[in-house]
């Protein structure tokens, strides 16, 4: 069995709680009964906005141009990183809005982490999400092309630290 789920919050930002399901059809009645326990309604300036953004003649071309910008970004942040790809394994882009970076040595700590905060860089360790304290997320459509210099100089500066730490 499959279940297809999507959403306009990457498209609309995630203000806009607006989904889809596609799955067998009890499985459907059982969610939209909770979703129904849940929520007292669904917002209706939300679904409104996005009627009138999805059918504008705008659309398609301006979502074009954001793909081929957010690919562009991609493709600039793996190339910017490849100076560090012996310390960090670089989880390739194939669409979305983030991308995974794994340490390749000695085994992190979550205190190990405090360099990020102190040089100014907002990662999300995958420690905030699961046990692992070896990899970070990094949203990297939100780094211009004039930012993403500094990022990689911060990351290199945090790197040697890291570096030093070894047993």
């Amino acid at each position: 069995q499959v279940i297809y789920l999507g959403s306009l919050s990457k498209l609309f930002g995630p203000s806009i709680k607006i989904g889809w399901l596609l799955a067998p059809s009890p499985l459907i009645a059982s969610l939209a009964s909770a979703k129904q326990r849940m929520d007292v309604e669904t917002n209706i300036f939300s679904q409104l906005l996005a009627d009138s953004a999805l059918r504008s003649s705008t659309y398609e071309p301006n979502h074009s141009r954001l793909i081929a910008e957010l690919r562009q970004r991609g493709a600039a942040f793996t190339t910017s990183l490849k100076p560090l790809t012996a310390d960090w394994q670089v989880r390739p882009i194939k669409g979305g809005l983030y991308t995974w970076l794994t340490w390749r040595h000695h085994l992190l700590t979550r205190r190990d982490w405090e360099p990020f905060l102190k040089a100014g860089l907002l990662v999300a360790p995958a420690f905030l999400f699961s046990n692992d304290t070896m990899s970070m997320r990094i949203n990297y459509t939100r780094l211009e092309a004039e930012h993403l210099t500094d990022f990689v100089q911060r990351l290199a500066t945090v790197t040697k630290k890291l570096k030093t730490k070894e047993p």
